[in-house]
Formats: structure tokens, C-alpha cells, sequence
């Protein structure tokens, strides 16, 4: 049951949250910024998951998400390292570009083009749904799409990222 969560998500520290079924809500009693946190070998978090419920990967040490959901974002990380993509499940283009970060100490940043929501950094207190999770409106599993590691990149090339479409 511990390798429905990707292992590339998992470090050993505590860092996932039980959602509510086919949501991207927390379960009643859970918290990004509180917890409780589980590692994916968890009984209790497994046991959530055998019942349907969603995961979320909190972002509460130097790994980021870049979820992007317009083809400008897309675009703009062609050329990037190889990294560990997650598909989100849901109609259209929506897939979260997990990377390590070592020294980003902000939370989430929402991007945009042209008055356009192009997609977000999550980080701190944010979270990514991660697989066997359900989309809230498709139904749809999420799934990796790039089984790897998440590749480290520098605080400066993700300000860059922020100070353009932020």
C-alpha cells in the first residue's frame, strides 16, 4: 500500500495531509500549517487512502511544486531540468513540476500573463495533491508522468520565474 504515494516524494520525513474523497480540501482535523503529517508508510494515513480519501504532499522543506496550468507556463520551463511531473487528473493541461529548492523560504506565488492565472509556485504551507488522489471534478487519478527525483535548481532561477509572471 506505501507505494500508491511515489516514492520520490518521499524523504522520510512527515510531510503529507489527509484530504476529504475526490477533494483538494483537508479532511476535517487537518492542516497544511498544523498537521497532522504522515509519512506514506503510516497505518493511518494508508488506511485514509484504502477508504478513498486524497493525499496532499506539503511543501514544509525545500522541495517546490510549479503547477502549471496554462501552455504559456508550459513554455516558459521548456529547457528546464528533467524532473518529477505529476499529472493532475483534471481536463486540459495540469501537471505539477516538482523541484528542490535549497534556501526558498516563500509560500506560494500565484503566476499570471497578460491578467491571466498561468499557474502557481507552491511552497511553505502549500500542498500538491500527489497520486492514488482523485480529482475533485474529473475523477480522475493523478499520476506521475515523469517517474524521477525532483531536480535541484537555484533560488535565483525561481525568483527569475516569479519576478516575470508574478
Amino acid at each position: 500500500m506505501n507505494n500508491l504515494i511515489p516514492p520520490y516524494l518521499d524523504d522520510g520525513r512527515p510531510v503529507f495531509i489527509r484530504l476529504a474523497k475526490r477533494s483538494k480540501a483537508p479532511k476535517k482535523g487537518n492542516s497544511a500549517k498544523e498537521g497532522p503529517f504522515f509519512r506514506p508508510g503510516d497505518r493511518e494515513l494508508q488506511d485514509h487512502v484504502r477508504d478513498g480519501g486524497n493525499v496532499g504532499r506539503v511543501f514544509r522543506d525545500d522541495v517546490i511544486a510549479i503547477d502549471i496550468d496554462h501552455r504559456i507556463l508550459d513554455e516558459e520551463l521548456d529547457g528546464w531540468p528533467e524532473t518529477l511531473v505529476i499529472e493532475s487528473g483534471g481536463d486540459g493541461l495540469g501537471s505539477h513540476w516538482y523541484y528542490k529548492v535549497p534556501g526558498w523560504n516563500e509560500n506560494q506565488s500565484e503566476l499570471s500573463a497578460a491578467g491571466k492565472n498561468i499557474g502557481s509556485i507552491r511552497s511553505g504551507n502549500s500542498y500538491c495533491l500527489v497520486p492514488p488522489s482523485r480529482h475533485d471534478e474529473t475523477g480522475d487519478k493523478y499520476q506521475v508522468s515523469n517517474p524521477r527525483n525532483p531536480a535541484e535548481i537555484s533560488v535565483s532561477r525561481l525568483s527569475s520565474l516569479v519576478e516575470e509572471f508574478g
